[in-house]
């Protein structure tokens, strides 16, 4: 089993996939370590995942509903988040 799948923070579904938010820690240079955000998009067959998307979970929460309301698929997950982060 993946770690993402044990550290499920938040899901959400469609008809067509499922939508998950896991978090991860990340070790920053001058920094130290901090926890981080990222997105899974699974269902039929397919399943595309993204790491350290934000730092910030209500934005990354917010952005995930909106791909479940327009039934985003997975294989477009990485151009979506590029998008996002932009």
């Amino acid at each position: 089993m993946d770690d993402r799948d044990t550290n499920c923070l938040f899901l959400i579904s469609n008809d067509e996939f499922d939508y998950q938010i896991f978090s991860s820690e990340v070790f920053v240079e001058d920094y130290g370590y901090a926890t981080t955000y990222g997105m899974t998009i699974s269902g039929d067959n397919e399943y595309e995942s993204v790491e350290d998307v934000t730092d910030e979970f209500d934005r990354i929460k917010s952005f995930c509903e909106l791909l479940c309301r327009e039934k985003a698929y997975p294989v477009h997950l990485k151009d979506l988040v590029e998008d996002f982060l932009s």
